[in-house]
């Protein structure tokens, strides 16, 4: 369902031990007509203020933190508070860490010197119940011309098989692709062709698009 929110409605809550790129965030997210309800240094004392004040309507969350990271503190936050969406926030566009956090619940994910335009996208595209990830990640130069990463509930699982389900899964998760290769006792070589197969059967380009479509078709929770 489409979040009717106007901009100046939409509340912001930020968990980064940077207070200067905090700051820097929070100006650049009220320049936008956003309310920032609050900053704070780690997923501990976000948790508190959560219990303490009014919710946000999206955090966006620093992987890397003190006392409790990114991580933690998003599967915390989406099992108390699951109508919050959290947006992993990152210097880093390591594919790692983008699969964690949103294993962990997070709807989307940015890197910390994002474009205007797109924190607005980002924002946008969570509340509109789609998965978010930087167009910088997905690789795409015209952010204008980009629709955000989405899939809906249902479709094309039944043309998988049993093979490409497996693989499908596992690459969901935080396995390498030679992790895989040893947990389904196949040669690193035919994982390639799964690959391939499921970004044709599935219509993504890279293994962030799988995990969305895993994500979003109940394949993985």
């Amino acid at each position: 369902m489409i979040n009717q929110k106007k901009d100046n409605e939409i509340t912001i809550a930020l968990a980064d031990d940077n207070i200067f790129l905090r700051n820097g965030l929070i100006s650049l997210i009220e320049h936008l007509g956003y309310r920032v309800l609050f900053g704070c240094d780690n997923g501990k004392e976000l948790l508190e203020m959560l219990d303490s004040q009014e919710l946000p309507d999206i955090i966006l969350m620093d992987i890397n933190m003190p006392e409790m990271n990114g991580f933690e503190a998003t599967a915390l936050v989406k099992k108390k508070y699951p109508g919050i969406r959290v947006i992993g926030l990152s210097m880093s566009d390591d594919e790692q860490s983008i699969i964690r956090i949103m294993r962990k619940g997070a709807r989307g994910y940015i890197l910390k010197d994002v474009d205007p335009a797109e924190l607005r996208l980002a924002f946008r595209s969570v509340l509109d119940g789609q998965y978010y990830y930087s167009q910088r990640i997905y690789g795409k130069a015209d952010l204008s011309a980009w629709p955000p990463v989405t899939m809906r509930v249902g479709t094309h699982v039944h043309i998988l098989t049993n093979n490409e389900l497996e693989f499908l899964k596992l690459a969901s998760s935080e396995f390498t692709y030679r992790e895989i290769a040893r947990q389904m006792k196949v040669d690193p070589s035919a994982l390639e062709e799964y690959k391939e197969s499921l970004f044709r059967k599935l219509q993504v380009n890279d293994r962030l698009g799988l995990l969305i479509f895993a994500l979003s078709n109940g394949v993985v929770s």
